[in-house]
């Protein structure tokens, strides 16, 4: 499904999908945040100023006014500022009460209130009746007993009562905190989970993006190697999806069309450059033995019209007789082998299209075919040692043109001792044969420990008629006609590795049909 969505479409996917899940958990985040500073808001003004009011009226009616009225007794304060103090105190006292009976109030707030105003009454009526007392000049004679005991028979129990009532504020502030902490955590928890589920979401989302994006270009890669490996121009890859990648596929398809074209046009141009080539060296090579062989038929010829007229007059010498006899034999001799010489050339010029009818492919034990041919042709037809050694899947029966096969082996063991040593060495020519079978190749490596080669003649190896042993009667063919075995019959390659003095590998890869067949 998602790769039908284009590459460009994903990659804003990617990214709009993490800004909305980012944007969701800040909102989400913000609003639970306002709300615990709400609560907050609500904790100071439910339960803070409460408490602030209750200890203003302990502080005025307990503290401020026994210890004026104490004072006053003692004669520390006069009339007038005992009188205005008691006044402010009460009017502190009223204000403060008042205020708290506005502020919200639970259950156990309200049961405790109905008390303290009973209470509170009680000790603003005793201070009236101070304050009357004290007018009246009749408050220094109260015996201080009888003062401090009705005093404090009317402040203590207010005074208590504001401390249950400063207990119970106590005890609904301690619950809201724990409330406001458990709402914390438990946001806390919420946006660590939320958290998680973006995170995981985002990973999946990613992840089946890649998977969407990477799926086809893998598709793309493995064609594009099948297509290399097969050396086939004719295949396509296969469009599958609807996207980007496929316009991508497209133009790789495009652009191996062209390129079939153009390989098609320079196959066509090699091979009348070739032709060219093969006729002038047939036509180079053919030329002297035809040459020579035309000399001597003339000469035979001319001895033939010399006998033909001694015969005539009958004055042929018997010793003339013989005389032309030898020349026409070894006239004769002469056009034999270098007519033999030509008809060696055009067969070899024949074998170069590798046309020729060859074993057919059959199974075989390909370890024990090159290790009983060489040891063979090593021997009896070559007279060099060949040293053999194979590795890899040996076991598995592998499907090949045998004939083909050894007729390359000979023309590369014969490369090797012909051009790989000098003449003039006492070094026994050597070469290593090395068999590897994987899982879908096969290896097999001739190697010489001879003189190598040159970039210059590396280069040329496989062109008709060239040879670095003219001299000693090569036409430079063998690896021409090799090559071309490789190609038709074994449906492989032949590569080659040397370097001027330090030996010479040919390497021919061939695809293991059987084990392909097989798995």
């Amino acid at each position: 499904m998602l790769e039908l969505i284009n590459i460009r479409h994903k990659l804003w996917l990617l990214i709009v999908f993490p800004i909305i899940a980012l944007a969701l958990l800040l909102g989400y985040a913000f609003n639970r945040y306002a709300h615990l500073e709400s609560e907050v808001e609500s904790l100071y003004a439910d339960r803070v100023v409460p408490l602030i009011q209750i200890k203003k009226v302990s502080d005025h009616g307990a503290i401020q006014i026994v210890d004026i009225l104490h004072k006053y007794r003692a004669g520390l304060v006069s009339k007038d500022e005992v009188l205005v103090q008691i006044a402010d105190a009460t009017r502190v006292m009223n204000d403060a009460w008042q205020s708290y009976l506005n502020t919200y109030l639970v259950t156990a707030e309200q049961v405790k209130v109905e008390l303290i105003e009973f209470q509170l009454q009680a000790v603003f009526t005793h201070i009236a009746t101070l304050q009357s007392a004290i007018n009246q000049g009749t408050f220094l004679a109260i015996p201080q007993n009888q003062f401090v005991t009705a005093l404090y028979e009317k402040f203590d129990p207010l005074t208590s009562s504001l401390q249950a009532l400063t207990e119970v504020q106590n005890d609904v502030a301690l619950s809201i905190v724990e409330q406001t902490e458990q709402q914390f955590s438990q946001l806390k928890l919420l946006l660590i989970i939320f958290s998680v589920i973006v995170l995981v979401s985002l990973i999946a989302v990613g992840f089946a993006l890649y998977r969407s994006i990477q799926h086809p270009i893998n598709h793309i890669r493995s064609q594009i190697n099948h297509i290399i490996e097969s050396s086939s121009l004719e295949k396509r890859i296969d469009i599958d999806n609807h996207n980007e990648l496929t316009d991508v596929s497209l133009a790789i398809n495009q652009l191996l069309s062209h390129i079939h074209v153009i390989h098609q046009q320079l196959v066509e141009a090699e091979k009348l450059s070739s032709l060219g080539s093969l006729v002038s060296g047939l036509a180079h090579e053919v030329n002297t033995p035809l040459g020579v062989s035309i000399t001597a038929v003339s000469s035979c010829q001319e001895q033939v019209d010399v006998m033909e007229t001694g015969m005539k007059t009958q004055r042929l010498s018997h010793a003339e007789f013989l005389e032309i006899m030898a020349a026409l034999d070894s006239g004769l001799s002469i056009a034999e082998r270098n007519l033999g010489k030509t008809a060696k050339l055009v067969q070899e010029f024949k074998n170069i299209s590798a046309e020729q009818e060859t074993d057919v492919e059959q199974l075989v034990d390909l370890e024990a075919v090159i290790r009983d041919y060489c040891e063979q042709t090593a021997r009896f037809q070559l007279k060099m040692r060949v040293e053999f050694s194979a590795t890899g899947k040996l076991e598995q029966l592998v499907k090949i043109n045998v004939k083909a096969l050894q007729q390359i082996l000979l023309q590369l063991l014969e490369n090797a001792r012909v051009h790989g040593f000098s003449n003039d060495s006492d070094t026994q020519p050597f070469a290593a044969v090395r068999l590897e079978i994987t899982d879908n190749k096969i290896f097999i490596r001739v190697k010489d420990e001879g003189i190598g080669m040159s970039n210059e003649v590396l280069n040329r190896i496989f062109e008709p008629f060239y040879t670095t042993a003219r001299q000693h009667g090569h036409a430079g063919l063998g690896l021409s006609v090799t090559y071309n075995l490789v190609k038709k019959h074994l449906e492989g390659d032949l590569k080659v590795n040397s370097k001027a003095g330090n030996g010479t590998t040919f390497t021919i890869l061939l695809a293991n049909k059987t084990l392909a067949q097989t798995a």
